[in-house]
């Protein structure tokens, strides 16, 4: 499989390493006035043509090169990074300087005593960067390993409470069959897993469809409708659901995280519904050891596998018989373009695992009556 990217007249051929002398053979290429290049690691063809009519000259970035701006950016700091890849200041600084004279543009501010940060610009070639070198690893390891092995790290940023219920169970095939990727999971609310896959913190975010930002793309994986969580005891609990009527006088917690509260609140007050609210959490563990407790019922969308909570207590989850004016999703996001392999590695888990049963057990509808 050939992959041919144009970049200021150089081609670069990103190909199974068994092929290249193959390639070279069959073709008459290099007497047509191509150039076979080895420069620091990148392996490339440049036309002579290009070297006749255009003024620029070709970049040349060694993979080491890129692999120190890497480093650093994640590192914090140039010493940091010297540090961990045993190499001087020095070289570092000068690797990331010959970057941004190729570029022509800044892509670090260094700071006295505070390490360095990155430009926008720099933020932006850094994602492009990694996945360079997860590219360039791919290319040198396809000659002798199988073609379906991944490599390289994921990072998932996901906003679902429950979510230790169910993510062990999507990364599980890919950890256990896959010896060479490391994944970096990273707990936060539905607007940061959303920044973080805009910034380029997250290749792959799980949230909830609730305010999503126009630029990201993403599938929906499960639908959650809101459902009423009490004590085992609660005369609820013994019912088949609950009309929002119902629970006019009740006392209610609430899960308070960025869009959560604004989305229960108006829920709500479209219902008609005016309960007790007596405390809010951004906890979903703190909020079912209160229920559990007997201090008040609240509101969910998903449920853990298991009723019995932190306090000791068990709770009963208890459908909604009204039907809110909008459905809420679990989905999985990702940014515009071309994505690694092991994203959509994840992608397919996280499709398989929605699909199934299991997945389906996270929700409460009217017609699924809790205990059957």
């Amino acid at each position: 499989m050939l992959r041919i990217q144009a970049r200021q007249g150089i081609i670069l051929l990103n190909f199974q390493f068994s092929i290249l002398r193959h390639f070279r053979r069959e073709t008459n290429i290099l007497e047509e006035g191509f150039d076979l290049i080895a420069y620091q690691g990148m392996v490339c063809w440049k036309t002579t043509q290009c070297r006749r009519t255009n003024t620029e000259k070709p970049m040349n970035l060694s993979v080491r090169a890129v692999r120190y701006f890497v480093t650093t950016a994640e590192a914090g700091s140039i010493s940091n990074a010297a540090k961990m890849l045993n190499i001087s200041n020095s070289a570092i600084a000068a690797a990331i300087d010959g970057i941004e004279a190729e570029f022509r543009v800044q892509l670090i501010l260094r700071q006295k005593s505070k390490g360095i940060e990155l430009t926008p610009s720099g933020r932006t070639v850094l994602v492009q960067a990694k996945h360079f070198l997860e590219e360039y690893e791919n290319f040198l390891s396809e000659g002798r390993a199988l073609t379906t092995a991944l490599y390289g790290t994921l990072n998932v940023g996901y906003f679902a409470p429950i979510a230790p219920s169910f993510i062990p169970q999507i990364i599980a095939p890919i950890m256990t069959e896959n010896n060479n990727v490391y994944l970096r999971l990273n707990e936060c609310n539905n607007d940061q897993a959303q920044d973080g896959l805009r910034n380029g913190e997250y290749d792959v975010s799980i949230f909830m469809d609730y305010a999503v930002h126009p630029d990201i793309q993403f599938k929906p994986l499960l639908e959650i409708p809101p459902y009423l969580l009490v004590s085992a005891g609660h005369r609820f609990a013994r019912q088949a659901s609950v009309s929002f009527a119902e629970l006019a006088g009740e006392n209610l917690l609430l899960l308070n995280l960025p869009t959560t509260l604004d989305y229960y609140t108006s829920m709500l007050k479209s219902c008609g519904s005016r309960p007790n609210i007596i405390a809010e959490t951004n906890s979903v563990e703190m909020i079912r050891s209160m229920v559990s407790a007997g201090l008040g019922c609240s509101i969910l969308n998903m449920r853990p596998n298991s009723d019995r909570t932190y306090f000791g207590q068990r709770v009963a989850c208890v459908p909604l018989s009204d039907k809110p004016e909008r459905s809420i999703n679990v989905v999985l996001g990702f940014m515009p373009g071309r994505n690694r392999r092991i994203v959509h590695a994840f992608e397919d888990a996280c499709t398989t695992f929605f699909a199934s049963a299991r997945a389906k057990a996270h929700r409460i509808r009217p017609s699924e009556i809790e205990g059957e």
